[in-house]
């Protein structure tokens, strides 16, 4: 019916699915609800409808975020986070914790903000799922990134509560921060903050780790970098990753100058994953950028011969 323009019988059959409190359509039938309005020219009257329809359902915990959503748009904030407290009561949603966050956001609320980030990241161990999970909660800290003052607060709050005995800085919290405060070149915050991550929660150690170190390398901080790949290599909850450490370390290495300390550690890779061509070829790469020449190239051709044709595998890690 909406497609077709006849928006009165569209209002109509949706009344019927809102009066059966059902929730199969999820906020696509909210979504319908604000459509008919706008082409009606009603608007205004999508705010006061879900009230009414969320004092009659209120154990419907999809309309209810979608009712903070509309006060958040709206700037009634004090709403929108009473309304989103009520519907995280009964669900996991993340768009509830973002939407929290940034109630708190306009706020300037750090504390707060911290925690409801920290709460809608949910959990992370390899380094595939961090990116994932960073990537939900990209808009939100995009926008902490453009005032400089809020992130300024939101650094200081974590490492206020990251003191103690008992912190009130969780895992996920100190992670982001290290992130924001890496994004925004403020280094010597970031690895404080990933390295309190790291004492959180060891078993996601390899997320930090290759995070810490990649920040390290991306500017510039060689020394440091070698220090985080060579801790993470020697870790040993970290047993199954060590050669993709000892590669990241032999990087460093090179990058600062250390061409022996880079090939003892790319050779150490290889003797646990001897048939892997991104450490055969780091090998050759090493020679090449210490501009090596006669070592380099017998390396490059033996990859050429041994890799060609050759899929892509995983052999058994050895030490």
């Amino acid at each position: 019916y909406f497609q077709t323009g006849k928006h009165d019988e569209a209002f109509t059959q949706l009344q019927k699915y809102f009066d059966g409190q059902l929730q199969s359509k999820g906020r696509a039938a909210y979504v319908l609800l604000a459509d008919i309005l706008k082409a009606t020219k009603k608007s205004d009257e999508l705010i006061g409808r879900l009230e009414t329809l969320a004092k009659k359902d209120a154990r419907n915990a999809l309309l209810q975020l979608f009712l903070a959503d509309q006060y958040l748009a709206a700037k009634r904030l004090d709403d929108a986070e009473a309304m989103y407290k009520t519907a995280l009561k009964s669900s996991t949603e993340m768009s509830g914790y973002l939407g929290l966050a940034a109630v708190y956001r306009q706020q300037k609320r750090p504390a707060e903000l911290i925690q409801a980030l920290a709460k809608g990241f949910g959990g992370t161990r390899s380094p595939e799922q961090l990116a994932a999970n960073l990537g939900k909660l990209e808009t939100e800290m995009k926008a902490i990134q453009e005032d400089e003052k809020l992130l300024d607060s939101l650094i200081a709050a974590g490492r206020e509560m990251s003191k103690g005995d008992n912190p009130k800085l969780d895992f996920n919290g100190s992670f982001i921060l290290g992130k924001l405060a890496g994004d925004a070149k403020k280094i010597d915050a970031a690895v404080e903050l990933y390295r309190f991550a790291l004492k959180a929660r060891a078993d996601r150690a390899g997320a930090v780790y290759s995070e810490l170190g990649s920040l390290l390398l991306e500017n510039e901080k060689y020394g440091q970098a070698a220090e985080v790949f060579d801790e993470a290599s020697t870790e040993p909850a970290l047993a199954g990753q060590w050669p993709m450490f000892l590669y990241r370390l032999s990087q460093a290495h090179e990058m600062n100058g250390q061409t022996k300390k880079a090939i003892t550690a790319i050779r150490e890779a290889r003797q646990g994953l001897p048939d892997n061509p991104l450490l055969h070829y780091q090998e050759g790469w090493i020679f090449y950028h210490a501009e090596n020449w006669d070592e380099a190239i017998p390396l490059f051709e033996e990859i050429i011969e041994n890799y060609n044709k050759q899929p892509a595998a995983k052999p058994t890690v050895r030490r």
